[in-house]
Parts: structure tokens; sequence; C-alpha cells
């Protein structure tokens, strides 16, 4: 078997692109549910790592889901339009190209009634969903964190300059468990008003609070308005930073493995940033490579449950290649590069 490091001199024009990974970091990804939200403007944005972006309360339009009507045909590729929410298995084995006519997939483990989900999570976090421009508050936002972690505060960040739907008097509540589908919440663990002077603000719980579900509610706006905006928000967790999915749903075991920034001024490297982007985002579907795992040639083709990131996966297929061209430890790594370019 080949050392690692054969590997890295492999791919050598991205080993500088991996720098120290925050090891000490895990990335959650939570599901969020809001009292209302616009096109464009979606619940997700208020944790999605972007303070540029934000969640805004419905004031003209309502958010549409556009599933990507055939996953496959994209290669649930990065730039994709679509949101790919859940993987989809070919309809018949090999089938790969999308003909005229041919239906939209059912999707694994999602729900295609978005009205039952509201419902549930409605439910499960107290929030009435409202729908219509400009619903009167209060207003909240509902997160799910998937399992229960140790919480010692939350940040807040509104929208820039304080505009409309900036949260001003507020409660936040934390659960651990629920009852019969409904978070148990009790008492806000705090509550006040921002000032509307600062760019984002800390709340301290002052100890820590085990808890897997949290309701941040805006009593009244900052400016007196109808609306509500959040830009980002964060549970404070030592060890853990928590981001939601632009889908709204994420399958079991998904993972975010971060992506490398284009430089269009390097062709060459923008090629190998290009498949680590579209291997990170592949990290998202767990279950498409479950499905596919019987009929694929070759499990090098696959990412695993084990793989840390898209290096994993690309030295399992070098590897696989290089098995496959009789490569042995006692070939220079010079020697390799000359049959794999004979052998493509």
């Amino acid at each position: 078997m080949f050392p690692r490091f054969l590997i890295a001199v492999l791919c050598l024009a991205l080993l500088p692109l991996f720098t120290s990974k925050a090891a000490e970091v895990t990335t959650v990804p939570v599901q969020l549910f809001a009292s209302s939200e616009n096109a464009g403007y979606e619940v997700y944005r208020a944790m999605d790592g972007n303070a540029d972006t934000m969640w805004h309360t419905q004031f003209s339009a309502a958010p549409q889901v556009h599933l990507c009507p055939h996953p496959i045909a994209c290669g649930y590729h990065y730039a994709c339009g679509y949101d790919h929410p859940g993987a989809t298995v070919p309809t018949a084995p090999g089938f790969m190209s999308l003909t005229d006519g041919v239906k939209r997939l059912s999707w694994l483990d999602v729900p295609n009634d978005s009205k039952a989900t509201n419902t549930a999570q409605s439910r499960l976090f107290g929030i009435a969903r409202q729908n219509g421009n400009n619903p009167r508050g209060p207003h909240a936002l509902g997160i799910d964190l998937g399992n229960v972690y140790p919480l010692t505060g939350f940040s807040y960040t509104p929208r820039r300059e304080q505009g409309n739907g900036s949260f001003g008097k507020y409660e936040l509540y934390a659960a651990k468990e629920t009852q019969n589908g409904i978070a148990v919440f009790g008492e806000p663990i705090a509550k006040g008003e921002f000032s509307g002077q600062e760019n984002s603000y800390i709340i301290d719980f002052g100890k820590t609070v085990e808890a897997r579900y949290l309701k941040f509610v805006a009593i009244s706006s900052l400016n007196g308005d109808a609306f509500g905006s959040i830009a980002e928000c964060q549970p404070i967790s030592a060890g853990y930073r928590f981001v939601a999915s632009g889908s709204g749903q994420l399958q079991p075991g998904a993972r975010f493995v971060a992506r490398i920034p284009d430089t269009p001024n390097d062709p060459a490297l923008q090629e190998r940033i290009d498949e680590w982007n579209l291997l990170a985002e592949r990290f998202k579907t767990p279950l498409y490579w479950d499905a596919i795992k019987d009929e694929v040639a070759s499990p090098a083709s696959l990412i695993l449950p084990e793989d840390r990131d898209p290096l994993d996966v690309l030295v399992r297929r070098v590897l696989a290649m290089a098995k496959d061209m009789g490569f042995t430890n006692s070939h220079t790594i010079k020697e390799f590069a000359d049959r794999s370019r004979a052998f493509k």
C-alpha cells in the first residue's frame, strides 16, 4: 500500500490550502423554524455563518423550495441552483440521463408535505406559523441542535444599521427534552432588551445549560415595526459551531466540509479547487452513497462514513488507480506520474 505522503505529493496543488483545520471545533448542522419568512430571507440565513445575509419575516412573498428535479444529472454540484435536501436513487441501475418528461424522483427521508412538516415544527417549538405579508409580532425563531449540548450563552447579530425587524425586547428559552412532540421550555433562560447601539450581543447564561431546543422570541422590535429579522445568531458551546442548512432539511449523518475560495486568476488551481468543493458538497448526501454502495464497480468511488474530508476520498481513489496499474512501493513518484499519464 502507498504511503499517504505519496498522495500528498500528487495533490501538491491542494496542500497549501489545507491549513490547520480547526479539529478542535466541530461544525454541527441544525434545523430552524420561524414564525414567518420571506423569499430570499429564509430562516436558515439566521445561522448560515454569513452576517451579510439575514432572516426576515414575510414582507413581499413566501419562500419556495426548489428541489433539484434530478440530482443525478447535476451530480449534486455545489453550484447547482436547486436545493438537495435528500439524495435520490436512480430509477434503474445505471440510469444517469435526464430525459424529456421525466418525473421528479421521490426524496429519501424528506417529507414532501411541507404543510405537515411546518405543523410538526410549530408544535415542537410552540411557534405559530403566520402567513401573508407584514404579520404582527411577537416573532420567534426555533432551533433544533439535533442533540443535547452544554450551552453557556447565545450570540445575536442584528441586521446592519439596526434596521427593520431588529430585536428590541426579547426572551430566550432552552429545553433538553420533549413531551408528546413538544419541547419542554419552561421559564426563559434569559430575557431583556437590546440597546440598538452594538453590532452584536452576547447573552451570558452565567451557568452551563444542557439543551437541544432553543426558542428566541422578539417580544417587540427595536423600531416598533411589525417585522422580525436576524443577521446571525449562535448558541455558544465550547468546541462547537452550529450552522443551518440552506435546504432546511438535512439527511442523518450529513456533514459540513469547508469549501476552498475560488482563484479565478489561476485556472489550473481552480480545477483542483472545483474538485475539492464538489466532493465537500457530496458529504451532505450520505443516504445516496449508502444506497448505491452495492451497485458501484469500486468502493473507491464512494464517500464513506469514515472519510474526514475530500483528501481522504482522493487518497483512496489514487490508491485504487495505482493498484489497477500494478504500481508497487518500489516505483518512484516520477514513474507513477509517467504511468498515470499513459493510463489516462
